[in-house]
């Protein structure tokens, strides 16, 4: 009996998931799976590097534990003790204004506040935008559902400050995207269910700290994002994707540093055009790689698909880690980092404490710093030299932090096209993808372009990916015996 063959494009989170729940799901059952990647190192934008100060990492530094999926595949990788979660001191953030870093306020939920007297109290706003937010519990909910850009949706309900002050780092940040482009319904769907169901959001952030004494404790313990929720691995993200090797190694996958062009239906299945200029044949091809990648790769065989895929924009970004020893920063760090408003004109989008955040992250006496430039807002920060781009960022570390001294190590990893942008619309535009790749037999989609952008997303988006594949393979293999 010939064994099914399939090919997962991309050795990324996504790639490598979907090849993990499909080698679960096909034990007992001749299988042959090969995971191509056109780069040498697995893991796509997860890179853990571990340098003499400092345990470094190049894309995402953590995982939302309220999404269950990740937590579990570290778990079932056995990698349970190796699981942390923030330290329990210091959860907060902060947001540049001028030259100084001013606290989210306590019980904040993204751009809501829980109560008027944390927002009066804040130095963030000028009264005028005060009163303007506190103006929500009476504006009238919409009674539209269609999708709106975040913008139109945090300036309709809190006004133009609230977006240029908390609304644009904040939510824009997470996505390094346009805020005016980007899609609520895909990226922040909870706030708008909040205005359905409660006609404001601060009032519903009311009702849910009195039916909850424990979100009430939360609150109070922290700000901005809910740092508890999030937990990475002792020894950096890169553990995850190495663990994941190493367990599909023993299951017999294949694993080829070798990129895919091109793919064509062929003899019920499909013939993959390699970058070496070889070919080989599967019965079913997934494509766990950036959307305009995948439309490049299914443009001659699948026209449709690659216009839509197409229309999934990127943005670039770029993490600068730095280390410096911890009495030359005046800042006390109470925190786990800050965010920079647009309208402050500065290279950075971000800086992340690490050490702060993290145990393990930084040699005894020193501090890791992870910095953020790029994006939507600064990609013309991104066409600087390593070297203008990193002393532009120690400028702005300088003036916001205090710090009166070079950085012992500093390391720059930078990532082209790598965030995807949820424009508005872009749910609709999936369902389209969705019903041009069921027609096309044996042609499966996953990755951060399409459902989530985090972890969690990817991880269950690419084990939905895995059953939808086995189940379709496992129907045609039935077909085909009983048809002999």
């Amino acid at each position: 009996m010939q064994p099914i063959k399939v090919a997962i494009v991309g050795g990324g989170i996504s790639g490598l998931s979907t090849a993990y729940f499909l080698s679960e799901q096909t034990k007992d059952t001749p299988i042959e799976i090969t995971v191509f990647d056109d780069q040498a190192q697995l893991g796509g934008v997860i890179q853990t590097q571990k340098t003499a100060l400092s345990l470094c990492e190049f894309g995402p530094d953590a995982f939302l534990t309220e999404k269950p999926q990740a937590l579990a595949l570290c778990k079932a990788l056995g990698l349970e003790d190796q699981i942390i979660s923030t330290s329990k001191e210091h959860r907060r953030s902060f947001v540049a204004k001028g030259n100084r870093l001013i606290p989210v306020p306590g019980g904040w939920f993204m751009i809501a506040p829980k109560d008027l007297s944390s927002l009066f109290a804040t130095q963030m706003f000028s009264w005028p935008g005060k009163l303007r937010m506190a103006m929500e519990l009476v504006i009238p909910a919409s009674k539209n559902k269609a999708d709106e850009s975040v913008s139109d949706f945090v300036k309709r309900r809190f006004g133009q400050e609230a977006l240029d002050r908390i609304g644009q780092p904040m939510i824009g940040g997470i996505y390094t995207a346009d805020p005016a482009k980007l899609s609520l319904l895909a990226t922040f769907p909870r706030l708008k269910q909040m205005e359905q169901e409660q006609g404001s959001l601060i009032r519903a952030l009311w009702k849910r700290s009195r039916q909850s004494a424990v979100a009430t404790r939360s609150s109070k313990e922290a700000s901005g994002p809910r740092y508890g929720l999030f937990a990475t691995l002792k020894g950096g993200l890169g553990t995850l994707i190495q663990r994941l090797a190493e367990v599909l190694k023993e299951r017999n996958v294949l694993v080829k540093a070798q990129g895919v062009e091109s793919i064509e239906r062929r003899d019920q299945g499909w013939a993959l055009t390699l970058a070496d200029g070889g070919e080989c044949w599967v019965d079913a091809v997934c494509l766990a790689i950036p959307a305009p990648r995948a439309a490049d790769v299914c443009k001659k065989e699948i026209p449709q698909l690659q216009s839509l895929l197409s229309d999934i924009s990127y943005a670039s970004v770029a993490t600068v880690n730095l280390v410096y020893r911890r009495e030359a920063i005046q800042h006390a760090l109470n925190g786990f980092g800050f965010v920079v408003p647009a309208v402050e004109h500065r290279n950075l989008v971000g800086c992340s404490f690490s050490s702060i955040k993290f145990e393990g992250r930084a040699e005894s006496e020193h501090v890791l710093l992870r910095a953020f430039v790029g994006g939507a807002y600064h990609d013309h920060v991104l066409r600087q030299t390593d070297d203008a781009l990193c002393q532009n960022v120690q400028a702005d570390l300088n003036i916001l932090l205090g710090i009166q001294e070079s950085p012992q190590e500093i390391t720059i990893k930078r990532w082209q096209n790598a965030m995807p942008q949820y424009a508005v619309g872009h749910l609709d535009r999936l369902n389209q993808i969705e019903q041009v790749t069921k027609q096309v037999k044996g042609l499966y989609l996953t990755g951060n372009a399409y459902r989530g952008i985090g972890i969690p997303d990817c991880i269950r988006q690419a084990e939905m990916t895995a059953t939808a594949l086995w189940q379709d393979v496992a129907k045609k293999n039935t077909f085909d015996k009983q048809s002999q």
